[in-house]
């Protein structure tokens, strides 16, 4: 019995030792294939042969199934970038920033095996020609546009979409030839509405005179630009961009006589970059932390959610600037800065007669109590209009709310004074203040 249960032992044994030895001679090659790393590649070429261009060559490396290119602007390779090209390739040309210096490596892969990286090689990459170069002058050039620019905010704290935007271009250019375009964070050219109007802090002499003669104004060692950005949507809808946005700059060509040509220009050169702040949703966030404030949101009723809203605004806007003119037999007129009218009267928080029941009409499309302005009711000057053009109505119920009538509230002086008087109490734009981009 002992000899027969050795017999077995000894079978299972040998039993074993054959699987074992199976699995060895079938699986160890399937084994060896897992773990195999292909062989280290070997970088034969790396140069920057165009503007913004890196190209890398290497050899080919047997079994490899594909190869993986990593490359950063730094040693450490951090924020690095990856490639990846099939077998039969054994060249990439990438595109790189222009001027900078790229570091590059590459590895071969064998299914998802990876050999160990190339050397890593470094490359200068090949400047533009036309790539603006900041001068001694503090001005932009290029070799395609005769004069120098550079492009300045700071008129106002900040830009939001949907209203003008107000910037200063510093040049030597003597004439003012030359165009802005604007393009927003996906590369679209934006479409230029451009403001023609007078502000107290540019102009002397009068609230109407002069006017902006087009779309840049000429001061101080360069020209001041207002104008709205906004792209074309579906059903001819104006979308307002948000976020950052590209601002070039072209020179018109001018005729052999010395005519402008307003259908040639230079190439755009690149001067900088603005951001325009979300002012719907900046609008939005106002609205929610005026509703809550007020106690508005303690209501039910839409009217009686207006009357808080408009008590609260009462207590907490400021009058646009204004004055008694003298010149004008004692006539409120109004005094606008290039900042009055670029930021929103919400985040000023200030309004006035004219503004002010437009933005009721928004709080009231906002809270479901739909209400609309007066101000055009009745013509202008009449006593009706003196009455009522301040107010905003609730149709159906015909109930009128206000917050800011016409008023002498904004007085820039308790004298009555003449336009140049007044005019004269605002301080002139300081370009030298405002902060290049």
């Amino acid at each position: 019995m002992k000899r027969r249960r050795k017999k077995i032992t000894a079978g299972i044994a040998a039993a074993a030792a054959a699987v074992a030895l199976v699995s060895i001679v079938s699986g160890g090659e399937t084994a060896h294939a897992k773990t195999h790393r292909p062989a280290r590649v070997r970088v034969t070429y790396a140069k920057s042969q165009k503007a913004g261009r890196v190209t890398v060559k290497w050899k080919k490396v047997k079994g490899a199934s594909k190869y993986n290119i990593r490359y950063a602007y730094n040693k450490k390779f951090k924020q690095a970038g990856s490639r990846t090209v099939p077998a039969g390739k054994t060249k990439i040309t990438l595109k790189a920033k222009s001027g900078k210096t790229i570091y590059l490596r590459v590895r071969a892969m064998k299914k998802h095996t990876a050999g160990k990286y190339s050397q890593t090689v470094r490359v200068k990459v090949k400047k533009s020609a036309s790539a603006p170069a900041l001068k001694k002058d503090g001005l932009y050039h290029t070799p395609a546009l005769k004069y120098g620019y550079r492009v300045y905010t700071g008129i106002t704290p900040k830009l939001y979409s949907g209203y003008d935007t107000a910037i200063y271009i510093k040049t030597n250019s003597p004439d003012g030839t030359f165009q802005i375009d604007f393009y927003d964070k996906n590369g679209k050219k934006l479409t230029v509405s451009s403001s023609v109007d007078s502000y107290s802090d540019v102009n002397r002499g009068s609230l109407e005179e002069p006017y902006w003669t087009g779309s840049y104004h000429k001061v101080s060692g360069g020209y001041l630009a207002v104008q709205t950005l906004y792209d074309t949507g579906k059903n001819g809808i104006k979308v307002y961009p948000t976020g950052p946005v590209t601002v070039k700059i072209k020179e018109m060509i001018k005729n052999k006589d010395g005519s402008r040509n307003y259908y040639n220009y230079t190439k755009e050169m690149k001067v900088g970059t603005i951001r325009l702040e979300d002012t719907a949703a900046l609008k939005k966030a106002w609205l929610k932390n005026i509703l809550k404030k007020s106690g508005a949101d303690q209501k039910t009723n839409g009217a009686d959610k207006m009357e808080v809203i408009c008590d609260y605004l009462k207590s907490h806007v400021k009058y646009s600037r204004c004055f008694k003119n003298k010149d004008r037999n004692g006539a409120i007129n109004y005094i606008y800065t290039i900042g009055d009218r670029t930021t929103p009267s919400f985040v000023q928080m200030s309004y006035n007669s004219y503004t002010s029941p437009y933005e009721l009409e928004y709080i009231g499309s906002q809270i479901g109590y739909p209400v609309r302005s007066m101000y055009g009711d009745y013509q202008n000057g009449t006593p009706d209009w003196y009455m009522y053009h301040y107010y905003a109505v609730h149709e159906s119920d015909r109930k009128m709310f206000e917050f800011c009538p016409y008023s002498d509230s904004g007085l820039i002086s308790d004298k009555e004074l003449t336009e140049k008087e007044a005019l004269n109490l605002i301080p002139q734009i300081n370009v030298k203040k405002l902060k290049p981009v």
